[in-house]
């Protein structure tokens, strides 16, 4: 899949749905708190996406990178900024590139 392929608004969301996806539920912590918490005890690899159930209807999202956690919407607004992201974007379109050649 080329870098085009995908509008600009939606590319860090599809990024975002390739790496490996963690559901969890929050007692009594914050959210970021039960995040962080789950992280260190399953010592998640990053890149990795922690979702946070905070009560049946509500959810929060968080992105775990090499560089710390993060709001799930600011990695997919800014992927760009994040290596293990930009990587994906490299891998996506290798295949694309060596159809072409």
């Amino acid at each position: 899949m080329s870098r085009g392929a995908i509008p600009a608004d939606r590319r860090g969301r599809h990024l975002l749905k390739q790496v490996p996806q963690f559901r969890i539920s929050c007692c009594e912590d914050k959210p970021v708190t039960a995040a962080r918490r789950f992280v260190q005890e399953n010592q998640i690899v990053p890149p990795a996406v922690i979702s946070v159930q905070r009560n049946q209807q509500a959810a929060e999202r968080f992105f775990w990178s090499t560089r710390g956690l993060f709001g799930a919407r600011y990695a997919e607004d800014h992927y760009f900024l994040f290596p293990s992201l930009v990587a994906l974007v490299y891998q996506s379109a290798a295949p694309d590139a060596q159809k072409v050649s």
